[in-house]
């Protein structure tokens, strides 16, 4: 969008000569030298994916609406796509010339390759990139990944500051009502969470919890992609609770045939005895080892009631037991949920097997995956188990001084220095991947955004930046602080 030409002029003067230099209100705005406006349109039409073509095409129509004259702009689609890419790459180059890496962060990687990193203690997410690996290649997948995210954290200059790579159902229902009760009662980030909570607290209530579930009402599908995994569960609960009524007033087959409604129960029952409890609980990173265990137990607890699910549940959990790794486990010695007895037994453990080399157990590089432990066949709430000689990579990974270890469990918390300041770090730490799959859904929107890879990653910044110094384009409500550059 090229505002170099004259000034357009105001028809509706008297005054000839003054009519010539009364400067349009629209061009005059977007030259204002206080108010950097180009920038701040350029972002919100990237943001928006409005196209150039478009972008010409209202640009038109406003100056001609506040009496301005659209042949005094240059307004072809050459030189709107022109400047909107210089504009995007200058916003862009900003963005990363103004960001600072934390002093401690942890990198989340999802299987698309949406690198974001967290800011330990800050509460924020910085979508760093969308690297691309190549398609045919006789490198192993894990070590490719590794390649492309160590040069994406090294261009951030974040090299230094990564700390890791990332019963009875009666007894049970009690326990998982008063959970999601108590859980209604606290902000959500996304309105998908709380809506399956809410789900979950109707199904177990059977409608009773009138007070809990106030201002609760079914919610129009929305889409179902991998970065939306929770829409599964939420239209499978639905389902279940208007099983019924689908049955009895839909013509057969129109949601499902009678022998589904079976199986979309059976999960159901699954999701809301074992999986809710465990994800309500899962960003608690100190908890993360015990949530882990804890789950492992009600897995092998439920083969009594559905061995088929629970089986299956487990081997694919096998497959996820980061947080009870080596390197990892050690995150229990700083909850407050946890025995004293069972960190005792930890740090025993480790005291006993000394110090060695830094993550000597990973697959691969050191970049990559740490060795899974054996699967529990018993339930057991004894974390110790996992304790190994990585164990102590941990503490040089986080920067921690592992000094309080050789103290009495009675006087870490009096440790400011020692076992306190490393709770603090540790509470920072993000463990779950929310982060890497709104990367996901962000690079699936644009992707069409920009032909050269270089200008993909640009348009994903800004509108990144955009999004997070104005969440809500309807309310128009602005962080009050953010690392966000604001235009």
């Amino acid at each position: 969008m090229d505002t170099s030409c004259s000034n357009a002029t105001l028809s509706d003067s008297d005054n000839e000569e003054e009519a010539k230099e009364a400067p349009d209100p629209l061009y005059s705005v977007l030259k204002d030298p206080t108010r950097d406006m180009s920038k701040l349109v350029v972002q919100s039409l990237v943001r928006n994916n409005i196209s150039s073509s478009a972008i010409s095409s209202v640009v038109h129509d406003i100056v001609t609406a506040v009496d301005g004259d659209p042949s005094k702009l240059s307004l072809s689609y050459a030189t709107t796509q022109r400047y909107r890419v210089e504009t995007v790459k200058t916003i862009a180059d900003k963005i990363k010339e103004n960001w600072t890496p934390p002093s401690t962060a942890n990198l989340h990687c999802d299987d698309k390759l949406m690198a974001t990193l967290d800011g330990a203690g800050v509460g924020r997410t910085k979508l760093l990139g969308v690297p691309a690996i190549p398609h045919k290649s006789t490198e192993k997948t894990g070590d490719l990944i590794s390649e492309v995210s160590i040069e994406l954290i090294e261009e951030w200059n974040c090299a230094e500051c990564v700390a890791e790579l990332p019963v009875d159902l009666l007894e049970r229902k009690s326990e998982v009502l008063e959970l999601c009760k108590n859980y209604l009662k606290q902000p959500f980030s996304r309105g998908g969470y709380k809506e399956l909570v809410s789900l979950a607290l109707l199904y177990l209530s059977e409608g009773n919890e009138v007070e809990a579930l106030e201002g609760f009402s079914f919610s129009r599908p929305g889409a179902l992609h991998k970065a939306r995994w929770m829409a599964k569960l939420l239209y499978a609960i639905k389902m279940d609770l208007l099983g019924t009524k689908i049955l009895g007033e839909l013509p057969r087959g129109a949601i499902f045939a009678t022998c589904q409604l079976q199986n979309i129960r059976r999960f159901v029952q699954f999701v809301v005895f074992c999986y809710i409890p465990w994800w309500l609980t899962a960003p608690v990173p100190s908890t993360a080892p015990k949530n882990d265990q804890l789950l492992i137990n009600s897995l092998i607890n439920y083969k009594e009631i559905d061995d088929v699910i629970a089986v299956a549940a487990i081997k694919c959990f096998g497959n996820h037991m980061w947080y009870l790794t080596e390197e990892l486990v050690p995150l229990a010695l700083f909850s407050n949920t946890i025995n004293v007895d069972i960190k005792e037994k930890m740090v025993t453990r480790m005291l006993k097997l000394g110090e060695g080399g830094l993550c000597t157990k990973r697959h691969g590089t050191g970049f990559g995956k740490p060795t899974f432990p054996m699967m529990p066949t018993k339930v057991t709430e004894d974390l110790s188990r996992y304790v190994g000689i990585d164990s102590w990579s941990f503490f040089k990974i986080m920067k921690i001084k592992p000094d309080f270890l050789c103290k009495s469990l009675t006087d870490w918390e009096s440790d400011d220095d020692g076992h306190k300041k490393a709770k603090l770090i540790v509470n920072s730490i993000s463990v779950v991947n929310d982060a890497a799959e709104r990367g996901v859904k962000l690079g699936y929107d644009f992707l069409g955004t920009a032909v050269k890879e270089e200008r993909y990653q640009r348009v994903l910044q800004v509108v990144e930046n955009s999004r997070h110094t104005l969440p809500n384009a309807r309310k128009r409500k602005l962080f009050s602080s953010s690392w966000y550059l604001t235009l």
